[in-house]
């Protein structure tokens, strides 16, 4: 209840950071841009590590606002505030948003992204069905250093396999066993500690819309998350 009242005081904060570093890089463009007249004032400010500095923090204000996003959403879900609304959206729509957001911050790991268009219409919440998608990607970012990251489709009898693949440290057979116990759990208990925040939120949200949650791995190849959706 503490957090569900705070969350509004804490996001404040975090969209002022996000404003601040915005007109920070603007200025830092318009002394690049400048001329000789710019250029005692942004030669430090052009600096390639100044640069990679301002990236990080970014990065750092961005995590920590799905952070605080993450937690109120689970928030909502546990005490039974989030109510589905059920459409027929487009997958395709669905992917775009995910990858627009998800593009830069792989970009930034140095990792490779790719997404594979899908036309098939699902019956589910859109929002709810991203915010899951969204999930898989920040536990893809804890856990992928080198190489590639695919998000696409596949039929699967009546349901639709929404997947992501990733190259990394992949799970030993014992985290792979913990994992999909934790996703077949039809009432969230548990511990905490198992899964990430972005997973236990993805956990929630698929309870709630009555979706499928799976996880394929094998250690020091890779990870592959999924959520199964029906067909509308």
């Amino acid at each position: 209840r503490l957090f569900a009242a705070a969350s509004h005081d804490l996001r404040q904060p975090l969209a002022a950071l996000s404003l601040l570093l915005g007109a920070l890089e603007g200025r830092l463009d318009g002394a690049a841009g400048g001329g000789r007249n710019a250029a005692g004032r942004g030669s430090a400010l052009n600096d390639p590590a100044a640069r990679d500095l301002m990236n990080a923090m970014g990065n750092a204000i961005q995590s920590l606002r799905g952070m605080v996003d993450g937690h109120f959403d689970l928030v909502r879900l546990e005490a039974g505030l989030v109510q589905p609304d059920i459409g027929t959206p487009v997958v395709n729509g669905l992917l775009t948003r995910v990858a627009l957001d998800a593009a830069p911050r792989f970009d930034g790991r140095g990792l490779r992204f790719s997404v594979l268009p899908c036309s098939v219409r699902v019956a589910t919440d859109p929002s709810l069905l991203e915010r899951i998608l969204q999930g898989f990607v920040a536990n893809t970012l804890r856990h992928t250093e080198r190489g590639r990251v695919v998000l696409g489709c596949r039929r699967q009898g009546p349901d639709l396999r929404i997947e992501l693949w990733s190259t990394g440290r992949g799970l030993l057979p014992e985290q792979l066993s913990t994992l999909r116990e934790e996703f077949r759990r039809p009432d969230g208990s548990g511990d905490p500690s198992v899964i990430d925040l972005g997973l236990r939120l993805a956990c929630g949200l698929a309870r709630r819309l009555g979706h499928r949650l799976e996880v394929g791995s094998a250690p020091g190849r890779g990870l592959m998350l999924a959520v199964l959706v029906p067909r509308a």
